[in-house]
């Protein structure tokens, strides 16, 4: 293993061993015939007896990967130390016959990732849940079988089959799978689909020049891979297709790197290991790392801001946090040399990323910490932690179960001596838990009088100013001046970031300060890494940059550098509503602003809420909200939300033949693509959504809305039914929300605070899958009753609307009532009754209100189920409480629409 390019070699090899699989079923490269000549003219890559080839898409694979030869020339990875070529180690990874090195250790990695991944029927290869893949004799199943989104097949048999489309990625409606009722012939869709991956990579490979250009090639393919290869099912046969070759080649090439980085450290005994057949045997010296990475402090870093900047200040923290764990994953790779395939997982602040268990890794993992910590320190004080810690292990089958080696002080916490891939996730999450309750223990002793002596610089008397946006004293010369008032440095540049992500297009993450940037544009240096958000690329852009395209798979410019890699990343809510300050410029819109009842009037009244004039308008236009002077502001609503049991559903409820790095990878891609990505498209398509809402956050599992109220409470309503649509139709993975209406100037972190605990009453709610408003937990089905009766309750007029919340208030706060408890017939509650009895009586000659009156009255006195059985009567006193509270301020905030409601 002396040649330097060994490496180079092996990372392309195990990334693209299997492309031959997108070729063969696309019946590309001159089709089945001319690559059946080519096996037998070759003869040692593909496993066969009797002249019959298996595995025949290594043909595919070996053919393609021949024809850019002058690609790997210039690359200088045309053949190993041992002389063998690329393309013969990529193709013979089923063969186990070879004695070359570099071979076996792709073998391992194919077989750790498939053994990992692949997850048997007990059917014929080309049936799988009952689904015949193979309509006639002549039929390949390979052609005929598309990848099933694996939310179906969480904890039991899938009552249904969902699809995902065998297209490429975006953030429409790619993520969202099909029905599949029967198998249909997707040739043509390979076809197309490989016919655009070969024209994006023949213009990658034209701009390749030199060895240098190297690992910008490979993060760059990479990502190509990603685009088109993400709902590409791995394996065909005999196996339930959950896991896309994206992540199958992603995760072999990581695999295959640290076993290749493990030998070197270990060139004894260890190093004869990897020459043989035995998984077992290798997993005993556990030649891994799972390393994990957690951002803690995320909420009181978002909301420690004073009101009177939080609307510039939110997006820019938040937007913040999201560079800060990029910036720390990537660095870490490169100070352990290596590559983004090394990157499990990357959302909600956390990252997985797979490691050689070196020595040399373990010193520079445990270098980098110690130094970040340092960095945080001094730049955050005691707001924001990271986590960073790691588990060694080993992975090898035994039968049909997938098992794991560990050191022996981690399998006795885990209290098992057959640990699979779910303990591994769980002892590595325990660690970083116990190390949070540890933070800073690595500065405490070398910095003592930092953490418990008050400095006159930093203590309140030696302050010369006071931050506007987070009230932290601080010098002058730390100091910006922002609208006239002081705000931190690293504030300053938040809020800028912020401003900057609104007309977005790039991100770039490079180690050299531009020194000059366009007007709009913004720069900011995290820890050892300069960060540039752009709206048009620099015309110079420095070596060993790394430029992504925000929200945009098509990535490739028309000409780039061939030492820049290129790519793309997902970020939930970068626009934000404009308020119009005359009719050719345009601002960010402030929460008043956000709360204002414009030209478009209330939502409650109608659910249709589209907006059919979207493409004739202006990007300014769709997201611009009026400046007319008689516009009247009402309630703000503040949105958190999240996936109910996202821990357990990973640790607990994968089963154990799905359990995988490529399965864990997959459900936490598809979350960010929802969450980061497709959200994106859920806003833009609603006139409302754009201009009354602000995503403040979204991405990983977790959502932090702002918005007026009304348009809130309709936008989760639908959101949770594309979330449904999303999970392939599934009641038990499910949301829980909590929401807070208040006025626009209400202090914004204690909005976030309340918002917070009302998301977590929502997840005690029997069953959870509930949302919290005026503090009454409710499940939607009941919800969508409580929207239907808001609009017949805007009809009664508001001295009742105002008694009947009396009569509530009087059962449910001064009567000290449960309202999260089914009613009984106390004292109270019977009072309650009289009193709208009565009501009801006074009222009842006005016909316009009769229908309403009498199903009130029906609710109590029937005792019958309402809404098909979802809601009963004495479930009903609680929702109808909420439908009130609905009612009086649609009545206050929509006077005009009221009346035509009433007269109607």
């Amino acid at each position: 293993m002396s040649s330097p390019n060994d490496r180079r070699l092996l990372l392309i090899a195990a990334l693209l061993h299997d492309i031959g699989k997108v070729a063969q079923r696309a019946d590309a490269l001159g089709g089945y015939n001319k690559i059946m000549a080519l096996l037998d003219k070759i003869g040692d890559i593909a496993p066969g007896s009797s002249g019959k080839w298996s595995y025949v898409h290594v043909g595919w694979t070996f053919q393609w990967l021949e024809n850019y030869q002058t690609l790997w020339e210039r690359l200088e990875i045309k053949e190993s130390s041992e002389k063998e070529t690329l393309y013969r180690i990529a193709a013979r990874h089923h063969r186990g016959d070879v004695k070359d090195l570099l071979t076996k250790i792709l073998i391992h990695a194919d077989h750790i990732s498939s053994g990992m991944q692949r997850v048997e029927t007990e059917s014929e290869a080309d049936e799988v849940y009952g689904i015949n893949f193979r309509p006639s004799s002549d039929a390949y199943p390979f052609q005929y079988m598309p990848m099933l989104s694996p939310f179906a097949v969480i904890e039991k048999s899938p009552e249904k089959f969902f699809q995902l489309p065998l297209k490429p990625l975006d953030i429409t409606t790619s993520g969202f799978p099909e029905e599949l009722e029967k198998a249909e012939n997707l040739a043509s869709k390979y076809k197309t689909l490989w016919e655009a991956f070969e024209t994006d990579f023949k213009h990658l490979a034209k701009e390749v020049r030199s060895p240098d250009d190297f690992d910008a090639f490979y993060n760059t393919l990479l990502h190509l891979l990603f685009k088109y290869t993400w709902a590409v099912p791995s394996s065909t046969y005999g196996t339930v297709p959950t896991i896309s070759l994206y992540h199958h080649l992603k995760t072999t090439a990581a695999i295959a790197l640290a076993l290749y980085d493990w030998c070197q450290e270990n060139p004894a005994e260890r190093f004869s290991l990897i020459k043989e057949n035995s998984l077992e045997a290798i997993a005993q010296y556990r030649p891994f790392l799972l390393v994990m990475g957690d951002l803690s402090g995320i909420q009181a870093f978002i909301y420690n801001i004073y009101q009177s900047k939080a609307k510039s200040a939110l997006k820019g923290r938040s937007f913040y946090l999201q560079l800060l764990t990029h910036v720390i994953a990537y660095e870490l790779l490169k100070e352990v040399n290596g590559y983004p395939v090394q990157i499990l997982s990357m959302a909600g602040g956390k990252f997985y990323l797979l490691l050689p268990n070196t020595k040399e890794v373990i010193e520079k993992l445990k270098a980098y910490r110690k130094h970040l910590q340092e960095w945080l320190w001094k730049r955050h004080k005691n707001t924001l932690y990271v986590s960073i810690d790691w588990i060694p292990f080993g992975f090898y089958t035994e039968g049909k179960r997938r098992l794991i080696t560990l050191e022996e002080e981690d399998k006795g916490r885990l209290g098992t001596n057959k640990p699979t891939l779910a303990h591994l996730w769980e002892l590595v999450r325990k660690r970083l838990h116990t190390q949070k309750h540890r933070r800073w223990s690595d500065l405490l002793q070398q910095n003592f009088n930092e953490f418990f002596v008050c400095s006159e610089e930093g203590g309140r008397l030696g302050a010369k100013q006071v931050c506007a946006v987070t009230g932290s004293f601080a010098p002058e010369k730390d100091m910006e001046v922002l609208n006239d008032v002081f705000v931190l440095k690293s504030v300053y540049e938040q809020i800028t970031l912020g401003k900057a992500l609104r007309k977005a297009n790039y991100i770039l993450f490079t180690q050299y300060e531009l020194k000059s940037i366009a007007k709009g544009d913004a720069k900011m240096k995290i820890h050892n890494t300069w960060v540039i958000v752009c709206e048009q690329l620099p015309e110079t852009i420095p070596e060993n940059t790394f430029v992504f395209k925000i929200n945009h798979t098509d990535f490739l410019p028309s000409s780039f550098s061939s030492k820049v890699s290129y790519g793309f990343l997902l970020y939930g809510g970068n626009k934000h509503a404009l308020y119009a300050v005359d009719s050719a410029s345009y601002r960010l819109a402030s929460f008043e602003e956000i709360a204002l009842i414009d030209e478009m009037d209330c939502v409650f009244p109608t659910d249709k809420i589209e907006d059919n004039q979207t493409n004739e308008k202006s990007e300014e236009q769709k997201w611009t909200i009026s400046n007319r002077d008689d516009l009247e502001t009402t309630y703000l609503a503040v949105l958190r939300c999240d996936v109910d049991n996202l821990g357990k559903l990973f640790s607990e409820r994968i089963p154990p033949e799905h359990q995988s790095f490529a399965f864990f990878s997959t459900l936490s891609f598809l979350l960010e693509w929802f969450f980061a990505g497709y959200i994106n498209t859920f806003q833009n398509q609603n006139a409302w959504y754009r201009k009354h809402l602000l995503i403040v956050y979204s991405g990983g599992d977790d959502l932090f809305v702002i918005g007026r109220w009304d348009v809130v409470l309709h936008f989760i309503t639908h959101f949770r039914e594309e979330f449904r649509r999303f999970v392939c139709e599934r009641e038990d993975i499910t949301l829980s929300v909590g929401l807070l209406l208040m006025k626009p100037k209400f202090p914004i972190h204690r909005a976030a605070e309340i918002a917070g605990e009302m998301e977590e009453k929502a997840k005690h709610y029997p069953n959870k899958n509930a949302f919290t408003l005026f503090e009454i937990p409710v499940s939607y089905k009941e919800w969508q009753w409580v929207m239907d009766l808001i609009p017949k309750l805007c009809r009664l007029n508001s001295s009742l609307l105002h008694r009947l919340n009396y009569y509530y208030y009087d059962a449910l706060v001064r009567g000290g009532l449960q309202i999260d408890v089914v009613m009984k017939r106390s004292p109270t509650y019977l009072r309650f009754l009289a009193h709208l009895a009565y009501t009801i009586g006074r009222y009842h000659n006005e016909k316009t209100l009769l229908e309403v009156l009498k199903k009130i009255n029906q609710f109590y006195w029937g005792g019958s189920a309402l809404n098909g059985g979802n809601v009963d009567a004495e479930r009903a006193f609680v929702l109808l409480a909420i439908a009130i509270q609905c009612a009086i301020l649609f009545k206050r905030a929509f006077e005009n629409l009221s009346k035509e409601l009433k007269s109607a």
